[in-house]
């Protein structure tokens, strides 16, 4: 179970780290406390790095990321709660693709 205070969403996580130094980056994710990255969000950002112009300082950024945020992970209750909330949002007449609600599980999971 991952006990981090907040989620960073995927493009969060890409944005916090392009603007940031790396001494800034872990002071900065000191200073706001326990964080965590879905695994979907970590997919994402290992297939970024590998389409990146820079490949290996862009796995360097993701591995340094991975030191210092937990991974939440996608289990069967989370893919349950993940299906819930998809077809939820579709009935509302706001769906959302699939990695979205991935990670929008994970939010509410963790709000529960």
């Amino acid at each position: 179970m991952v006990s981090a205070a907040y989620l960073l969403e995927t493009d969060t996580a890409i944005e916090r780290r392009r603007r940031s130094s790396r001494p800034d980056w872990v002071r900065i994710t000191a200073a706001e406390g326990s964080l965590a990255v879905s695994s979907t969000s970590v997919a994402e950002l290992e297939h970024g790095s590998l389409r990146s112009s820079d490949p290996a300082a862009s796995r360097r950024a993701v591995n340094f990321l991975l030191t210092v945020v937990q991974v939440a992970g996608f289990d069967r209750p989370a893919a349950e709660q993940a299906s819930r909330v998809r077809a939820e949002l579709a009935a509302n007449g706001t769906p959302i693709g699939a990695h979205d609600t991935v990670v929008a599980q994970e939010v509410v999971a963790r709000r529960d």
